[in-house]
């Protein structure tokens, strides 16, 4: 056995290891890795052997497992790719099994298991244990392959953009995107989806427009339509920044007219319904925006009463029953200094429940809080 390799498998339990008292103690990876490190030139060899006894096999099964789990693993990444994160929570759970779980983390996949876990997190929103699993990665990639590294990066500017640090995602993206070897490394589809994303956040519409016209074909290419109705709202969003209200429509009704309705992610409903009320309303349709709005209220009340677009839909709601008057009002109501959120989370709160019931009620409440 060559000591270079005794050394990665080390590393591999310098993983575990960490996880293990992060998750007990809380201490940083880079304090805990340094203090392993330190001895991995003395204990390689050792833990080695050790770890095949341990799992009580020779190198050659070893390694012919190994190659089973890697398939494996290459299946966990396609349903968290495509959106399927039921099918992937069993396939992450089975990886999980004491056995498993053991065998992988004295693996060379322990490093590509984590990074998957990672994007998993991040796809569930479940960001404390991201964060946990891009610690263990920091731990494991010292001596990692481009390939590996690059994209445990990509997935990272994912999580940044949930985390709305927008420049430094941007900046991995752009890095990946202009660099012919890195991008075969990751999925071109998502590379130009999120690359999108952070030029719509930036508000550099007509270089976002240019990716997601990329995406959208390369997903419709693939049939993957969680990710076109993902990036058609990216799309119409950027349309209807631009002032492009029959482009804005053809991806809001390409959506609806087409039923992709039933391949949308729940958090996704109340956007594409407010995006439909804005087409509406653009239009000078404004009976017609008001049911859409009130839709989309509708559908983002199960999830979250306080959701992005409910200043939006306020507004738009407000202007368009012939309050055009008390519109900036109320925009100045719900962009109150942070000293008055209480007040401004009442306020919204309670309008919204009015809503739901009578809307001159609603109105009438409003006016009487902002005079």
């Amino acid at each position: 056995m060559k000591k270079g390799s005794a050394i990665k498998y080390a590393r591999r339990c310098a993983g575990l290891k960490q996880r293990e008292v992060y998750e007990r103690n809380n201490f940083t990876s880079s304090s805990l890795y340094s203090r392993i490190e330190n001895n991995f030139n003395d204990i390689a060899e050792e833990q080695y052997d050790y770890f095949l006894n341990l799992l009580n096999v020779d190198f050659e099964t070893f390694l012919q497992r190994e190659k089973q789990l890697e398939a494996k693993l290459h299946t966990f990444f396609q349903s968290i790719h495509y959106l399927e994160l039921d099918k992937a929570k069993e396939q992450m759970n089975e990886f999980e099994n004491c056995d498993t779980k053991e065998f992988i983390f004295h693996s060379e996949l322990n490093l590509l298991y984590e990074i998957y876990k990672y994007y998993y997190f991040i796809q569930t929103r479940d960001f404390d244990n991201a964060s946990l699993s891009w610690n263990i990665i920091g731990c494991l990639k010292k001596d990692a392959l481009l390939r590996e590294t690059t994209i445990a990066d990509f997935f990272h500017g994912i999580h940044l953009t949930y985390v709305n640090e927008i420049i430094k995602a941007e900046d991995i993206f752009s890095k990946i995107l202009t660099n012919p070897t890195l991008k075969s490394f990751v999925d071109y589809g998502d590379l130009l989806f999120y690359s999108c994303r952070t030029k719509l956040r930036l508000g550099n519409y007509y270089e976002a427009i240019l990716l997601g016209l990329d995406a959208f074909a390369y997903f419709n290419s693939e049939l993957n339509y969680k990710r076109s109705v993902g990036i058609s709202i990216q799309l119409a969003t950027c349309y209807i920044a631009i002032n492009n209200i029959k482009r804005a429509e053809e991806f809001v009704e390409n959506i609806l007219r087409n039923n992709l309705i039933t391949f949308i992610l729940p958090n996704h409903i109340p956007v594409v319904y407010h995006l439909k009320g804005e087409v509406h309303r653009h239009k000078g349709e404004f009976n017609v925006a008001i049911e859409w709005y009130k839709k989309s209220i509708e559908a983002a009340r199960s999830k979250d009463p306080k959701c992005i677009f409910m200043k939006e839909n306020l507004s738009s709601l407000y202007k368009y029953l012939n309050h055009t008057h008390n519109e900036k009002s109320l925009y100045n109501l719900v962009e109150v200094p942070t000293k008055h959120k209480n007040i401004e989370h009442e306020i919204i709160g309670q309008f919204y429940f009015l809503l739901m019931h009578n809307v001159d009620e609603a109105v009438s409440f409003i006016e009487s809080k902002i005079g």
